[in-house]
């Protein structure tokens, strides 16, 4: 898969360049008490970050980036790595119905602005194994329920967490320059 030239250069600037637009409206909503919202990490930037960390504290290599997101030799063309981020507590990232996954990273950036702090864990399951079909997305309805009904099932990171501690592994915590 083609990275596009999207070299640690690249990332180091769209980081930089991001992070400083999101401190700039910090300060100003911290001065003016103004409801502006900050824009979120675009995934050029998430799905880069995460290729990286791969690379360097998953052992895979063969990690790579492209117009479909991030990319392994160690899984076949139908099961590649399923990426999302979230930066606060209450986002919820959309799971594609459809979507087969061979593993799920999760990348979380709620620490990423202030603190410099970005986490990524590695979910062991796949959208066929029973835990994951299993999983409860809200209080009475499963994955595999919302899968049936064509529904795109929306679950946050916690109650990933709550339900599939054992099969969640942090790859890694640190600042944003430890990835390299």
């Amino acid at each position: 898969m083609n990275n596009f030239g999207y070299t640690v250069d690249i990332l180091r600037r769209r980081y930089k360049t991001h992070k400083e637009c999101c401190l700039d409206l910090h300060d100003i909503k911290q001065l003016t008490n103004l409801p502006i919202k900050t824009p979120i990490l675009p995934r050029d930037i998430t799905e880069n970050t995460v290729k990286y960390i791969i690379r360097k504290y998953d052992n895979d290599p063969t990690c790579s980036w492209g117009s479909r997101g991030i990319y392994s030799e160690l899984y076949d063309g139908r099961s590649q790595p399923e990426l999302y981020a979230f930066e606060s507590e209450i986002m919820s990232p959309p799971f594609c119905p459809k979507q087969y996954f061979g593993v799920m990273y999760i990348l979380d950036m709620r620490k990423w602005l202030i603190h410099d702090i970005i986490v990524l864990w590695k979910v062991n399951v796949t959208n066929e194994t029973p835990e994951w079909k299993q999983i409860k997305i809200n209080n009475t309805t499963t994955y595999e329920e919302a899968h049936v009904n064509g529904k795109r099932p929306y679950i946050s990171w916690k109650k990933i967490y709550e339900q599939l501690p054992d099969k969640c592994v942090k790859v890694y915590e640190g600042p944003f320059e430890g990835i390299f």
